[in-house]
């Protein structure tokens, strides 16, 4: 009888040890499932921040582009301040990594085309009307970056 007894005894204190080593193993998993959801929606926020960002960027620089374009005289420094805030924004695209480089490399050079191909230089400056193609043209580029960014994060970070 002592032996099974005994027997019993170590059967019951492997199945605790196993219980322990159980249960520690699901406090780790749960722990990681639960730190990489938080990791995820936390990132999620500050790519969302970042693209609201760029966003609030664009608009300005579609406002201060058109600005530019309805001047009846070149102004040195709004034209660099534009060419200033088009690099920056495209840097912030850029990092954020939503876009593919084919995207990026289209969205980039719409915009710079839209802004700077026509009635950016000095010498042909005119002042455009706010329903010429030129004004359009602007509108278009920015709108068309505004939409890959955003189609971009959702299908990055699905609802």
């Amino acid at each position: 009888m002592d032996q099974i007894d005994i027997r019993v005894e170590k059967a019951n204190d492997i199945l605790d040890t196993f219980g322990q080593i159980a249960t520690w193993i699901l406090i780790v998993a749960g722990w990681y499932v639960v730190d990489r959801q938080l990791h995820k929606r936390e990132r999620r926020r500050e790519i969302r921040a970042q693209i609201d960002k760029c966003e609030s960027l664009l608009q300005n620089l579609e406002e201060i582009a058109k600005s530019y374009h309805c001047e009846p005289i070149h102004s040195p420094q709004l034209a660099s301040e534009i060419l200033t805030l088009i690099q920056r924004i495209l840097r912030k695209i850029s990092y954020l990594k939503l876009l593919t480089t084919h995207e990026y490399n289209q969205n980039a050079k719409a915009i710079r085309r839209a802004i700077t191909l026509n009635n950016f230089d000095s010498t042909t400056h005119a002042a455009a009307a706010l329903d010429s193609q030129l004004m359009n043209d602007i509108g278009i580029a920015i709108d068309n970056a505004h939409l890959a960014l955003e189609t971009a994060f959702h299908e990055k970070y699905p609802d």
